[in-house]
């Protein structure tokens, strides 16, 4: 009887023992999705960003991922507008780490010109080292 009531805990405990190990590691991980970036950029490239987003070309499941970022930036213009803030004033754009990691995916699919590129570079570069300082 003592083998088995111990073969029983020993099962129990392990079971615990994983139990513990995956909530742990999901907790982590929504951690990890609610983390806030601060990239800091300029109005007027939140304003081109939008304007980049506005010709990508999506799947359908991607709709929902798309509008909340753009609730978000757009949110942020309608800030500047109403503190009467200059396109070269600079905003600290808030986002999740999965917004943004969507928003550099969509910003990857964007046409531009070669003249465009500079924004386009320094936009996304505000982005990744935002990223980077919450490491």
């Amino acid at each position: 009887v003592c083998s088995s009531d111990l073969e029983i805990f020993m099962k129990r405990f392990i079971a615990f023992v994983c139990m513990a190990i995956l909530g742990a590691t999901a907790l982590y991980a929504q951690q990890q999705n609610q983390q806030i970036l601060k990239p800091i950029v300029q109005y007027s490239e939140i304003d081109f960003c939008l304007q980049l987003l506005k010709n990508i070309e999506l799947k359908g499941n991607e709709v929902d991922a798309l509008m909340d970022i753009q609730s978000v930036m757009i949110r942020e213009l309608q800030i500047a507008i109403k503190e009467k803030k200059k396109p070269e004033d600079v905003s600290s754009l808030e986002l999740t780490v999965v917004q943004a990691q969507n928003l550099l995916s969509f910003l990857q699919r964007s046409s531009l010109t070669g003249g465009l590129a500079d924004r386009y570079k320094r936009f996304t570069d505000a982005i990744i080292a935002s990223a980077q300082t919450k490491k």
